[in-house]
This record gives structure tokens, C-alpha cells and sequence, in this order.
């Protein structure tokens, strides 16, 4: 059901476990706008889709389930906006939270359709993430400053006001592992540590397990991917070189281009 997070720790890190049934996956690169954007993209009804992404200006994305009992109502009218044109359009073209907030989404409310119900989380380079959330009344936006925000599958606007162990919503144990790990780190929060958190959030049995967890250094742009669940093997994938390798763990050294076609799993046998 997927946990990602941002961490703000003199170098930003990213994260995110995708959990989702057996599927099949491809890591994308494109070029929009001289900006490169790397993508999670999963296999659905015959085609790849993203689920998260990261883009050259720093920006991190993140599209999960989110399980709630709000109801919310889909129209088609233009002042309501689909949730993967917001991501679309932040991966494309943001460099900052505020411009996904103010220009992408602006007075539109997001439009999930039937008992559908996701959020966003986003993140910038600056310091600034933002959990995006759909509501009775129109949006959420949870702004953070802080040093770290997470994100799983309950609605976060429930934290406002509340005591963390109040809250009994999806999620909520892989919520806490992971914000508890991330502020036990008095020094440098690195990718070993990131990998840490994905490790003690994974899922390993159920109707949806980990397919991918990935780490996200801002700084040096590249991406640390491991497949489903085996964190003994760390692959490293470039944005700016566009190029994915192994990295850690491996008995042979394999250096793959990402084309415009992407790579997918078989493609790394």
C-alpha cells in the first residue's frame, strides 16, 4: 500500500516502497522542458504507469492509496483536476512546492473517481514537502518545514490537532516505524539509513507485498533501487547520465542505457 518520505538532513533524501500485487515494473527516464524526469512505473491492464518520479530540479513525487471514508464525488467540469495531471505537470515542469500548489492545482479540486480515494506527497530540494489530500470541502495541503515528513495510506489531515497514538487509520504502524527511525538520527541521515527505514516498513506477505523500495539522493542525483524486497542487492540508477547499475551485492558488474523505451526488470537479468 506504499510509505514514502522526505528527509531534510544536510542532503535531502527521498524514499518510497511500492507495494502493490505481483507486477510487472519499468524504470523511465524522459526529457520535458530540458528537465530530465525518472519514473516507478508499474503494469496495469497492459500498460505502464507512474507511481512516483523525481526530476532533475529536485523535485521528488510520490501517488498513493489513501483509505479513507470520505466520500468524494467525480466531475468532469473544469474546476476539477485529475491526480495525474497534477503529477504529470509537477514532474514537468516544478522546482518548488509552491508552484504545484498555486499553478497546477490552484482553485481546482481534485477529481478521484468511485470509492478511488489517493494522496501526493511532493518535495523540493529547499526544505519545503507538501502532502496533497482530498477533502470534503475541496483540498488538503499539509505544508512542512519540518525536518521529515512521511506518508502511507491514512489521511494525514487526521493528524492535525491529535496524538499520533489516537490515530487507528491504515498505515498508521509504518507511519510511526519510519518517522521514529528517521528522527533517532542525531548525525548525517544517508541512504544506508533510508534503506533502513524501507526495510522495517516493507511488506512481505498479504494481498500486497514491496515490489520496489527506492532512495533518493537530491544532491548527486541518482536513484538506489531494490527489487522486491531482496535489500542485499542495490542497484544505482543516474538521472542525469541515464544509465542504471549494479551498485551492491552483485557477483557481476551490469551497466544498463535507459533508452526511450525504459528498462524493465528483464531487461537487469
Amino acid at each position: 500500500m506504499c510509505t514514502s518520505f522526505a528527509c531534510y538532513n544536510k542532503t535531502p533524501i527521498y524514499g518510497m516502497n511500492f507495494d502493490y500485487n505481483d507486477v510487472k515494473l519499468k524504470f523511465d527516464i524522459v526529457n520535458e522542458n530540458s528537465i530530465n524526469i525518472f519514473q516507478l512505473m508499474f503494469q496495469i491492464d497492459g500498460e505502464y504507469v507512474p507511481t512516483a518520479g523525481f526530476n532533475s530540479n529536485g523535485v521528488f513525487g510520490a501517488a498513493q492509496v489513501m483509505v479513507s471514508d470520505i466520500k468524494i464525488f467525480s466531475n468532469n467540469s473544469d474546476n476539477f483536476i485529475e491526480p495525474f495531471d497534477v503529477y504529470k505537470k509537477a514532474m514537468e515542469k516544478a522546482s518548488k512546492i509552491e508552484y504545484i500548489i498555486e499553478d497546477v492545482i490552484g482553485q481546482k479540486k481534485l477529481n478521484y473517481c468511485g470509492q478511488l480515494k489517493g494522496h501526493q506527497l511532493y518535495a523540493d530540494k529547499y526544505g519545503h514537502a507538501v502532502i496533497i489530500e482530498p477533502s470534503l470541502d475541496g483540498n488538503s495541503f499539509l505544508i512542512s518545514d519540518e525536518k521529515d515528513v512521511v506518508m502511507t495510506n491514512f489521511s494525514n489531515s487526521e493528524l492535525l490537532n491529535r496524538d499520533i497514538n489516537s490515530i487507528n487509520g491504515f498505515g498508521i504502524d509504518r507511519y510511526i516505524t519510519a518517522t521514529n527511525i528517521i528522527n533517532s538520527v542525531e548525525e548525517e541521515f544517508d541512504y544506508n539509513l533510508a534503506f533502513e527505514v524501507l526495510k522495517k516498513t516493507q511488506l512481505s506477505k498479504g494481498q500486497f507485498t514491496t515490489q520496489c523500495s527506492m532512495v533518493i539522493n537530491q544532491e548527486s542525483m541518482d536513484i538506489f533501487i531494490c527489487i522486491r524486497r531482496d535489500f542485499n542487492k542495490i542497484w544505482r540508477l543516474s538521472l542525469m547520465d541515464k544509465t542504471i547499475e549494479t551498485y551492491r551485492g552483485f557477483k557481476r558488474y551490469k551497466k544498463v542505457l535507459i533508452d526511450q523505451n525504459g528498462v524493465t526488470e528483464i531487461d537487469l537479468v
